[in-house]
């Protein structure tokens, strides 16, 4: 016996006879599908399986989702700013070969003053001092094609007007003037140079000895950290500020050798200096809060992390360096009664950190639990889906066709119009049951 899924209908609207299959718009509001549901006995397998997937995903909404996610809770970035102040003191050896020892403190060795979420402190340095523009000879040796050396013989000319990295080229080879070079001795020939006289040498080793800044790890670093949270029109702050240094998370006054060894930087050891000292470091400094915006916000304390960011063993600019220079005026020495600028030139190497702030501010609320429990109540169908295609895919044939067969209901709606239904030339609606 053939059971038709939907009732037919047929009516005669206007003189315009609406056949099977046809329907007007009050037919469309007055009907509607549903899914047919099908009860498997005897399968504890299936069984088994439905339920554990069910309670896998229920275990991942309460669990996951709404404990370990904060899925109960409204979440808002934050807003944050960064302050620094470092104190402390040091020596180094004057670069100029006299070998006496300058005092550097924080003014000293912290350059430029201020930075916007960064902070540079000098960790080796050499100057150039009294520097005046003049003619005089360079001391960069010809190393790889197409980067003008300043060095010549008989056979390499110098080209006048040719720009090098400390000046330009005025005049012909002097091929009887000689210097030492660091790593290549002394070296007989240089090109003259109209440039800042005298020139920088910086070559590694350099001569008088590297001038590392003895000390600079002692130095202390006070950073303040203020985050803001706005959420439904009010402003939450929290500062790490009150918090004195010790050996917990709620630590704002840093040892500058505290912070590289977290970033796993090497100090060195007594008569070996610290790459990261001679040549310089990035370093990253991140502060994450997650706070609870219902509790007090003296108790947002953030938890911090170190991170070195250049790459050491790189073989090109390794660390971090720049240059600066001092100007002033002194009296000519070959114009009595005028002033010539003079500049002391100085190559700092140093730890550069940069501080990064992140984090998020909660609060619990009923809209975003209903939205993830809801959410979480659409995956539950995922047990009805894993379960279908177990028996549809896995089961034996005999059964998997059982299964389909029960589950879904082919409809020849052709030979149902045919049969199921005769016109009625009437405008009453006439249903069709059974046929027999």
């Amino acid at each position: 016996r053939k059971t038709p899924c939907t009732l037919r209908y047929q009516r005669r609207v206007h003189g315009v006879f609406l056949g099977p299959g046809s329907m007007a718009w009050y037919d469309f509001i007055l009907t509607y599908n549903t899914i047919k549901t099908v009860r498997i006995r005897n399968q504890p397998a299936l069984s088994i399986l439905f339920h554990l997937t069910r309670l896998l995903i229920g275990v991942y909404i309460i669990v996951y989702v709404i404990v370990l996610n904060h899925g109960y809770q409204t979440s808002v970035q934050l807003v944050s700013d960064i302050s620094t102040k470092v104190k402390g003191s040091a020596f180094v050896t004057a670069s100029d070969g006299s070998g006496q020892t300058e005092v550097w403190d924080s003014t000293d060795v912290v350059r430029p003053a201020v930075e916007q979420g960064a902070l540079f402190i000098s960790t080796n340095v050499l100057q150039t001092v009294s520097q005046a523009r003049g003619t005089c000879y360079g001391n960069i040796m010809t190393s790889s094609p197409g980067i003008p050396g300043e060095d010549c013989t008989a056979t390499k000319a110098c080209v006048p007007g040719l720009a090098t990295e400390h000046g330009i080229v005025a005049g012909a080879c002097n091929t009887s003037y000689s210097q030492y070079i660091p790593g290549s001795g002394v070296v007989t020939g240089w090109c003259p140079l109209y440039a800042w006289c005298p020139v920088e040498n910086d070559t590694f080793p350099m001569n008088p000895p590297n001038n590392v800044i003895q000390g600079i790890s002692q130095f202390t670093v006070f950073t303040r950290f203020t985050a803001r949270f706005d959420l439904d029109g009010t402003s939450y702050v929290a500062s790490n500020a009150n918090y004195l240094n010790g050996t917990n998370s709620t630590i704002n006054l840093w040892y500058i050798s505290w912070m590289l060894q977290n970033a796993n930087i090497d100090l060195g050891t007594p008569g070996k200096q610290s790459t990261a000292l001679l040549k310089g470091a990035v370093v990253a400094m991140s502060a994450y809060y997650d706070c609870n915006l219902r509790d007090s916000m003296d108790s947002c304390i953030p938890s911090y992390s170190f991170q070195r960011l250049d790459n050491p063993a790189s073989t090109v600019s390794s660390g971090f360096n720049y240059r600066t220079a001092d100007y002033y005026r002194v009296p000519s020495t070959t114009a009595p009664g005028t002033y010539q600028p003079q500049r002391d030139l100085s190559k700092l190497w140093g730890i550069r950190f940069i501080f990064l702030a992140g984090g998020v501010g909660r609060k619990a609320g009923i809209i975003p639990l209903m939205l993830n429990l809801a959410s979480g109540l659409a995956l539950l169908s995922l047990a009805t889906i894993t379960t279908d295609m177990v028996a549809s895919y896995l089961f034996p044939k005999k059964r998997r066709e059982e299964f389909l067969e029960a589950k879904f209901d082919d409809v020849a709606f052709n030979e149902m119009d045919r049969n199921a239904v005769a016109p009625v030339p009437y405008v009453a609606l006439e249903s069709v049951g059974e046929k027999k």
